[in-house]
Parts: structure tokens; C-alpha cells; sequence
């Protein structure tokens, strides 16, 4: 087994300054069957904590001690980025790990550096586009087709485009169908929404998760914090009913 080190997931995210929320996750690989902790610590940055951002209640003063329990790899730090009426260039918020504790050691990614994007250039900014749910849904397998709704904030001029990623433990095939891979707005549109068929097969089964992800933003549109959630598939086979098929609004 690999030694255990800790990291920043990504060493980079580029954030527009209208997204509010913004969280930083760190991972442990290795050995994590023992609780270990480490040091997150503001750096120097360019961005005006107060004026550009506020951290999260993790932290006291500018540094956060993170403790990852026994057997948990994962862990977040949040920060809200203030948007101003200012018109200025793009500004960064440096982290880095330190002081890790003695069962674990730092990383490749031991910094990361958020950078902020300006949206008050007035009619210039395409925005920022997420996933309108901030938590994972159970959807039952009847539940017929489940519309996604993704909402553009801090600005809608251009045309703009993203693509939509599936992934988890369902199968394309047996479990849903989707066939639009890419979301659009039009010059202006703040909201839209598309379908996935959720399949309802007679076979007995454990619940199956569908993650759903915005990637690979164009014409300048930014990808917002809330940028993937989860739906769980539950079987409904074991059941002596079944629910009528429906449409379910996420």
C-alpha cells in the first residue's frame, strides 16, 4: 500500500466572482484506516479577504485544521466570494497545506490557487452555469423521465454551451437514456433544462447512482460551484406495487 499523503484535489479552479459559494476538497490516498489531520493555510493572494472573500467557519483567523477521521479519505474547506460592482482584473486565492500529522505526509498538490473572474465589465459577461439542486435525489426507477434545470447567474451575453457528463454506477443502457450531451443558451436565457429516461426493468436490484456533471464550458462561460449531483435509481422490484411513471422536476 502506498504511503499516505494528502492533497488538494485541484490545484487550480477559476471561479466567476458571482458563484457565492466556492468549496476546495482534499483527498488522502494510502493507508487511511488511521485519523490523521492537516493545515489549511490562506497564502498570499491578490484577492481581498473582506473585500473579495470571506472564509468558511472551518477556519480560525486564516488557518483551518482539518481532521480526517479513521477510514474517511475526502474532506472540504468553504470560502464565499463576494461580488462587488467593481470592474477589475482577475484576482487569486492561494492555500496550502501544512503541518500534516505524523502518520501522514503532503502531496503533489500541497497548493492550490482559486482565481476569480470579473463580471462587472458591463455587457461583456456570459456568466456562470450550474446545476440548479444542491443535494443528491432518490428518484424511483417508475419515475419515468427526470428533467435537470441548469441556471446561468452574473451575466448572459453571448450564446454559450457546456456538456453534460453521466457517470456512476448505473448503466447507460439497462437503467436510462439520455441522448443530449450538450446544454445551450441562447443570448440572454438565464435557465434551461434537459431529460433523462429513467428505465423501469423487472429485475431485482440494488439502488443505482447517476452522476450528473456540467463540463467543458465555451464562449467564456464559467462553470459554477454547484457543478454535479447525484441521483440514486431505487429498485422498485421487490415491491408488491408499483407508482404510475410521472415526471419528476429536479
Amino acid at each position: 500500500m502506498f504511503a499516505p499523503e494528502v492533497s488538494f484535489v485541484d490545484s487550480v479552479k477559476t471561479v466567476n466572482e458571482a458563484v457565492g459559494l466556492v468549496s476546495l476538497q482534499l483527498s488522502r490516498s494510502g493507508d487511511t484506516t488511521q485519523a490523521a489531520s492537516v493545515d489549511v493555510v490562506l497564502g498570499v493572494s491578490s484577492a481581498d479577504i473582506g473585500q473579495d472573500f470571506t472564509l468558511g467557519n472551518q477556519f480560525t483567523g486564516q488557518t483551518a485544521s482539518i481532521d480526517f477521521p479513521a477510514n474517511m479519505a475526502t474532506a472540504s474547506i468553504d470560502l464565499s466570494i463576494i461580488d462587488d460592482a467593481l470592474s477589475e482584473p482577475q484576482e487569486d486565492i492561494v492555500f496550502e497545506l501544512k503541518n500534516p500529522s505524523t502518520n501522514i505526509s503532503l502531496g503533489q498538490n500541497a497548493n492550490a490557487k482559486i482565481n476569480i473572474t470579473d463580471n462587472d465589465s458591463v455587457g461583456t459577461s456570459p456568466g456562470v452555469l450550474s446545476i440548479k439542486i444542491s443535494a443528491s435525489l432518490n428518484v424511483d426507477e417508475s419515475a419515468g423521465k427526470v428533467s435537470i434545470e441548469i441556471i446561468r447567474s452574473g451575466g448572459s451575453v453571448g450564446d454559450v454551451t457546456a456538456e453534460i457528463l453521466l457517470n456512476g454506477t448505473s448503466d447507460p443502457v439497462l437503467d436510462y437514456d439520455f441522448s443530449s450531451t450538450t446544454v445551450v443558451l441562447a443570448d440572454g436565457q438565464l435557465k434551461t433544462t434537459f431529460d433523462i429516461t429513467i428505465i423501469d426493468d423487472p429485475n431485482a436490484e440494488p439502488d443505482e447512482t447517476l452522476i450528473i456533471s456540467l463540463s467543458l464550458p465555451k464562449e467564456d462561460v464559467q462553470i459554477g460551484n454547484q457543478s454535479n449531483i447525484t441521483l440514486t435509481i431505487t429498485d422498485n422490484d421487490g415491491n408488491s406495487t408499483k407508482s404510475g411513471k410521472g415526471y419528476l422536476l429536479i
